[in-house]
């Protein structure tokens, strides 16, 4: 009983330093056994401490390479169909000037009377090969090309 009455003496006397004490006690005990949390990048809804916001960290990393991969893929892809249509405009620019350039020249022998039977038919089969022989090139190009693209799109599934 005496031990008791001390004590509530000492704290009568000493209340401020008493009231601290108690403070600084539950001070303590709050830094040492709450973690710090935050609102989670995944769920905003959830608090998380840094090992699970690190985890989350890498997850985002992870998911940003896998989109970046196939935004990769289809570039190239697309890289590729980019430089196939460039060539294959490119053919049709040279084939259009051929004929313009045939054309031009029966027009300017008609012109000047110098048409003969025997140029109207070398100009003719000229744009018989051109317009025949080509379409048929170009038919097997392009199913060609098809082709592949269906086995590529076939290899990514």
């Amino acid at each position: 009983m005496d031990t008791l009455r001390s004590t509530i003496q000492w704290t009568n006397r000493h209340r401020y330093a008493a009231l601290m004490m108690v403070v600084g006690l539950a001070v303590s005990a709050w830094l040492i056994g709450c973690d710090a949390t935050t609102a989670s990048v995944l769920e905003p809804n959830k608090q998380i401490t840094r090992p699970e916001l690190q985890r989350e960290t890498v997850t985002i990393q992870a998911e940003y390479e896998r989109a970046l991969a196939v935004l990769q893929a289809e570039y190239e892809a697309k890289a590729k169909a980019l430089a196939a249509a460039d060539v294959d405009l490119s053919r049709q620019e040279e084939m259009r000037a051929k004929v313009a350039g045939i054309l031009t020249g029966v027009a300017q022998a008609a012109a000047e009377g110098g048409m003969t039977p025997a140029a109207g038919i070398n100009a003719g089969l000229t744009l018989l090969g051109l317009f025949g022989l080509g379409a048929v090139a170009d038919r097997r190009r392009k199913t060609k090309s098809s082709t592949e693209a269906v086995a590529a799109k076939k290899k990514k599934a």
